[in-house]
Order: C-alpha cells, then sequence, then structure tokens
C-alpha cells in the first residue's frame, strides 16, 4: 500500500498552512475575518496508477467552537463524503482521524478533495497540518520542471504528400486517455477549411482510448492531399496527458514516395532570349504557348514577360503583373495567351524574356511541372526572294499560299474533333474516322491523335489526286521501322531502319524534318514535310497505318497541298508549330 503525505496543510493565503481567522464588527482589528472558508485540492494521485483508494487520514487542530469537513471528487464536478452522499461532507476529529474510502470503490489516479472550515468565535480557528492519502498501485511521480497545459491542439504535415489518390477510405489511430483527458479531430485537403467526418465544417470527431477507426468515405475526397488537427484535453490534472501513435491513413491509389532533396515553397524561373537569331521583334502578333502536365492541389504557376530583363509584365501590360497559368495544354492560339498588347517594337536587337513564378502553399513536396513554354506566332514573316519584305499570314485562305493550296487538313484540335470523327477543316470535307487504338492525346499544337503501334490508325479515303506537299508533326515510339502514312495502298511515308523518313513510291520526293532538308528523326517531336513536283494520289488514306503495319507515337497538324511549297513556306510552317522550350 502506498500512501501520500502532505504536511503544514493552513488555509492562509500565500501560506503553507491552513488556518482560518473570524472577525466580527463589534471588536476593532487590522483584518477581516469570516466564519466560513473552503479549501480545494489539485490532484493528489497524479500520474500514478491506481487500482484501489483506501483512506483519506489527517492531523487536526480543532478548537471549541470550530469545525473541519472534507468531501472527495474524481472530476472537480461531482463530490462525495465516504458514505457516497453527493454533496455531503465527511466531519473531522481534532487530532489524527482516518476516514475509510473503500465503500466509494474508487481506482485510477484522480482524488480531489475539498476542506471547509468553520468557527462561531473570532479568536478560534481550525488547523490541518498534514494529510495523507492510501491507496494501492504505484508511486505518485516527483514533479520536474517540465510546464504542462490543460489543452493544446496538434496539426500535421501532408500524410498523402505525392501520391496519386482516387480515394481517401478512413484513417486509423491508437490513443492513451488517462482519467480526466480528452481527444478530438478534424480533417482538410488545404489546411485552411476542416471538417469531421461527417462533412461539417469545424466539427470535431471524439477519439476513444484504444485503437480507433474514423470512416471518411462519406467526405468524397481524393488527390494526394490530406491533413488533420488534433485537440488534446486534460479538464482535471494538467500533468496527465493524452496520447496518439500509430496513426494511418487508408486510401486508394499510389504509395507516398519517399521524401529526399531539401524542398522550397516558391522558385522563380527566367528564360533566355526566345528572339535571338530570329531577326524580328515582338510586334503584337504572337501567343505565349506552354503545357502544365501536374498542378498538383495547392500548387500555382504564374508568368511575367520583359523585352529587357529588368521590367516585367503580365499579358495585359501591367507592370510587376502576374498572369495565372492553368492545367493542361495551351499550345494553340484558343488557349494560349495573347500578348498583343505587349508591343515593344523599335527596341533595337529582337528580345522576349519570361520568367514563371511556381509556388507551393499546402505541401512543399509537391510543385507543378512545366513540360512546355514558348512564343506561337500567327502572323509569320519571312523574306522570301520573290518577296522581299513581304509577310505570309497563316490561316488567310485567299492570299496565302501556306493555305490556298490546302487539299486536307487535320488539326485534331477541340472544335476539330466530335467522337471518333477528325474534320477536315479544307474545302474538301475529308473527314477521317479514328479507329482500333487511336485515341486523343497532347500534340505539339493543342490534341493530336496517339496510335498505339497495333491496330490504331485514322481511315480517310479519297482524299485527292496530285499531291505535291505533305507535311504534319510527328514523335514516334521508337522512331526506327514505322509505317506513318498511306496513300494509295503503294505509296507512303514511312521511317526505316536507319531512322530516316523514306517516300516510299513518291516520284522525286525532298524531305524535310524541322525546315531543314534532312531525313534523320528521333524520338522527340519533329516536324516533317514532303514535297514532290510530280504529285501522287490520295486515293485510299490511311493515318497510322499502311497494310499491317502501324505507327505508334503521336500525330499532329496533318496537311496536304496541291501545290509544292517553297523552302520558305516549310520553314514558316515550322515557325508555327515551334514551341522553344526554357525551364
Amino acid at each position: 500500500m502506498n500512501k501520500i503525505k502532505k504536511n503544514n496543510l493552513l488555509l492562509v493565503p500565500f501560506g503553507c498552512f491552513i488556518a482560518l481567522a473570524f472577525f466580527f464588527s463589534a471588536t476593532p482589528a487590522k483584518a477581516d475575518y469570516y466564519a466560513q472558508g473552503v479549501l480545494a485540492s489539485k490532484n493528489i494521485l497524479s500520474g500514478a496508477e491506481v487500482t484501489a483508494i483506501s483512506s483519506f487520514q489527517t492531523t487536526s487542530v480543532i478548537p471549541a467552537s470550530t469545525t473541519a469537513s472534507v468531501k472527495f471528487s474524481q472530476n472537480k464536478v461531482n463530490y462525495y463524503n465516504s458514505g457516497g452522499t453527493k454533496e455531503g461532507w465527511d466531519v473531522l476529529a481534532d487530532g489524527t482521524d482516518t476516514v475509510d474510502l473503500s465503500g466509494l470503490g474508487w481506482t485510477g489516479g484522480l482524488l480531489f478533495y475539498k476542506l471547509k472550515f468553520t468557527t462561531s468565535v473570532a479568536t478560534a480557528t481550525p488547523a490541518v497540518s498534514a494529510v495523507q492519502i492510501n491507496y494501492t498501485g504505484t508511486a505518485v511521480p516527483e514533479i520536474s520542471g517540465i510546464i504542462y497545459y490543460n489543452q493544446g491542439i496538434v496539426e500535421s504535415k501532408n500524410l498523402l504528400s505525392g501520391a496519386t489518390v482516387s480515394a481517401i477510405n478512413s484513417f486509423q489511430a491508437t490513443t492513451s486517455l488517462p482519467a480526466g483527458t480528452f481527444m478530438s479531430i478534424k480533417f482538410s485537403q488545404n489546411k485552411v477549411d476542416y471538417y469531421n467526418s461527417s462533412s461539417t465544417k469545424e466539427g470535431w470527431d471524439n477519439l476513444s482510448n484504444g485503437a480507433i477507426s474514423i470512416d471518411l468515405s462519406g467526405l468524397g475526397w481524393s488527390g494526394g492531399s490530406f491533413f488533420y488537427k488534433i485537440q488534446m484535453e486534460s479538464a482535471l490534472d494538467e500533468t496527465l496527458q493524452p496520447k496518439v501513435s500509430a496513426v494511418q491513413v487508408d486510401y486508394d491509389g499510389s504509395a507516398v514516395p519517399s521524401v529526399g532533396a531539401e524542398r522550397y515553397a516558391e522558385s522563380t524561373l527566367v528564360s533566355t532570349n526566345l528572339l535571338s537569331g530570329f531577326g524580328e521583334e515582338l510586334a503584337g502578333d504572337k501567343y505565349f504557348v506552354y503545357n502544365i502536365s501536374s498542378l498538383p492541389y495547392g500548387t500555382n504557376a504564374y508568368a511575367q514577360f520583359s523585352n529587357d530583363g529588368l521590367n516585367w509584365y503580365n499579358s495585359a501590360a501591367e507592370l510587376r503583373g502576374w498572369d495565372t497559368l492553368i492545367y493542361g495544354d495551351h499550345l494553340s492560339y484558343d488557349t494560349a495567351l495573347n500578348l498583343e498588347k505587349l508591343t515593344w517594337i523599335g527596341t533595337g536587337t529582337p528580345t522576349f524574356y519570361y520568367k514563371l513564378r511556381l509556388n507551393t502553399t499546402v505541401d512543399f513536396t509537391t510543385t507543378p511541372i512545366l513540360k512546355k513554354a514558348g512564343l506561337l506566332r500567327r502572323i509569320t514573316k519571312i523574306n522570301p526572294d520573290n518577296h522581299p519584305g513581304g509577310q505570309v499570314r497563316v490561316n488567310s485562305p485567299q492570299v496565302d499560299r501556306m493555305t490556298g493550296g490546302l487539299v486536307g487538313i487535320w488539326s485534331f484540335n477541340g472544335l476539330d474533333i466530335s467522337g471518333v470523327t477528325a474534320f477536315d477543316r479544307s474545302s474538301g470535307g475529308h473527314n477521317g474516322t479514328l479507329t482500333g487504338g487511336a485515341r486523343l492525346d497532347s500534340g505539339q499544337l493543342g490534341q493530336a491523335v496517339a496510335f498505339d503501334g497495333a491496330a490504331g490508325y485514322v481511315s480517310i479515303g479519297n482524299v485527292a489526286n496530285g499531291i505535291k506537299t505533305v507535311a504534319f508533326w510527328m514523335k514516334a515510339e521508337p522512331a526506327v521501322s514505322r509505317k506513318i502514312m498511306d496513300f494509295d495502298g503503294t505509296r507512303q511515308i514511312e521511317i526505316n531502319s536507319s531512322s530516316q523518313i523514306a517516300a516510299t513510291g513518291f516520284p522525286a520526293p525532298t524531305i524535310y524534318v524541322n525546315g531543314v532538308a534532312t531525313s534523320t528523326v528521333n524520338t522527340d517531336w519533329r516536324f516533317v514535310a514532303v514535297t514532290d513536283t510530280t504529285g501522287v494520289n490520295g486515293t485510299a488514306v490511311d493515318l497510322g497505318r499502311v497494310g499491317a503495319g502501324y505507327f505508334k507515337g503521336v500525330l499532329d497538324e496533318v496537311r496536304f497541298y496541291n501545290i509544292v511549297l517553297s523552302p520558305d513556306e516549310i520553314f514558316a510552317l515550322y515557325r508555327l508549330g515551334y514551341v522553344k522550350i526554357k525551364r
């Protein structure tokens, strides 16, 4: 049996002894005295593991006309005497007195008492000089210099950082809640708005002692972002602290990757001069194109533009303004940032820079991923010998040889696709049909068609006779021994075993790659053009298939002409779809 003994317990403010003195108004004195006083203790079994509380023992001096009484509690709210009477008192005897508490049947490391002192004469006061508790259990630990608090909140980091998550199912943990302590929890995906499992904003789920599991499926959450806040409270004894361990989130998705290198909340990237070597200025005819392939929850991407690397503007020409970039492909006129208000003309050497600001506000281990960024021109300036200083305007069919001679164009962009139909936007109306494993994918300019190399192709059929220029963007996987397109069963464009573009069956082909007369390709995006002064007939056109051979990769912006485009015009077409990447 253990004993806790408290000596020299007196009811004097700022003292160690319990003592009372009383004053009646008929007698002069220097202080006020009261006929009754009550002393409330702290938890005198704090930190002990107790299986039975046996008795309460005091040593008191109780003069005539005075009394000392005691009652007991385990929650500081409901007090009892030794007989179990709520708000009842046990009267203490002068000298050593023992109060039997075994009838209460109390266990656990919580015991509080209140002492009440009364007197009917001003010259007498009771005093309790020692208090002792007899109990069965472990010893009460010595109080260290640690400061304890009766309430605290713990906030987690992102538990699903870097994971691809389709559904968050439940939260599990193991808790230790000593008597008189409490714990509750709420959840968030943005560290701002928190909910309980019933979707009540700023609501809490109360945790019980031991292993717990909270069903979170009703929240309907997905994505690799998950935070929790746990509120811990010790209502009775601040030295008794609740604990939580073995925290686990059950979800559907990929594993959370291990964290390696140091992470930062924000970074800024500045490009080199995008107009270097092009001999032309930014004249209100350009678009900023980009492709953000990943924009996790809580991350952001912004852009600014400059012609001197010192003064930076957004696309609205606001100094120090930023444009917010959004997820996905923005590589066509419809979705790119229009820079027409940035009319930096007459500044000397052609210059254009962009600045990207990438940040994360929720989880430092996630970041936006920018795959492409650069300039797209709606007006392409060329200076061929027969048009000195002239311009060739793209998408102007009456004056532009690059569109005026079109007999078929398949862009595969949003309005040019409906279901499995790929619309021909030339005047011919030779629409294609996505067949087998052909599907839409990201392209060099907006959308494109991806081919699986096994069964996918675009069936077009009869287009025109005398096709003299074929142009398209291509990304092959791999760039060797691949059939690209068929024209009539005998004439075709393919990649041979040496990674060279071959125009099989063409009478006198000239092959260009990225605007230059060459035929070598690789697995990167490549602009391919084939010209032939005689021309070929496109009576049974398939894209992505030649006979039993299939193309694996992506095709974009396929064009057929009944004229031979000049090298300058082919280079201008390449520039139209060229995206310069600066990371």
